[in-house]
């Protein structure tokens, strides 16, 4: 609902985009409020550490700092989803924060930890589209992992059978393209990830220069989508 949207939110996400980290994380902390002590802010953190590693600012400093606040975030969520009044995006951000996790393990090249951690971001998020099927932001995490699963191979897609569901290609992108365009807080990485999935997946250059256009006319300062 409008009501709850957190514009903070919002423009933390746009700084993020613009690669303008330090401004970001000034405006994040801002939205981790003690007494509630909701994961969003602790997430959005963790997002402002992961983006300064992709934009190849890559020191043992900000591996440790990203390290540290995704488990926070994933601690705050943890606690918030075992209370009784927990809603569907502490469910969001637990399966945000636990997929982001097995990103990272996964390009560490630790393929066990990061299946484990993607199967229960997995099980967090199903949680959460069950409790709001409205809430558009979740389909970014269930359209990624549908996608890559039905893309995996060999001993890989040996291992999905185990721990993840069927991964399948159309439906994640279906449910990537309806996160692209009616998400409230993934509605830019799920077009990020349509435009890396379109050029070096499905090689759909059409689909891949409009995204492109799109990202690089709102988001200037970031010279991956120029």
């Amino acid at each position: 609902k409008k009501s709850k949207v957190n514009e903070q939110i919002l423009r933390g996400i746009d700084l993020i985009y613009n690669r303008q980290f330090d401004d970001a994380e000034d405006l994040l902390r801002k939205v981790i409020t003690k007494p509630q002590d909701k994961p969003a802010g602790y997430f959005y953190l963790a997002m402002v550490s992961w983006s300064r590693l992709a934009s190849g600012f890559w020191s043992p400093e900000n591996v440790k700092e990203f390290k540290k606040r995704i488990d926070r975030a994933i601690e705050v969520a943890e606690v918030r989803v075992d209370k009784d009044g927990a809603d569907s995006y502490d469910f969001f951000y637990l399966g945000g924060a636990l997929g982001f996790k097995g990103r990272f393990e996964l390009m560490k090249g630790n393929w066990v930890s990061s299946f484990f951690l993607a199967r229960e971001a997995i099980e967090a998020l199903k949680i959460c589209l069950k409790m709001d099927p409205d809430n558009k932001d979740v389909l970014l995490g269930l359209g990624t992992f549908d996608y890559y699963t039905a893309r995996l191979s060999g001993v890989l897609k040996f291992l999905t059978y185990f721990l993840l569901h069927q991964g399948d290609i159309e439906k994640g992108l279906k449910k990537l393209t309806i996160a692209s365009k009616e998400a409230i807080y993934s509605e830019t990485e799920a077009k990020s990830m349509l435009l890396y999935i379109y050029l070096f997946g499905e090689q759909d250059f059409t689909k891949a220069l409009d995204l492109s256009t799109e990202l690089a006319e709102r988001y200037r300062k970031n010279p991956r989508f120029q």
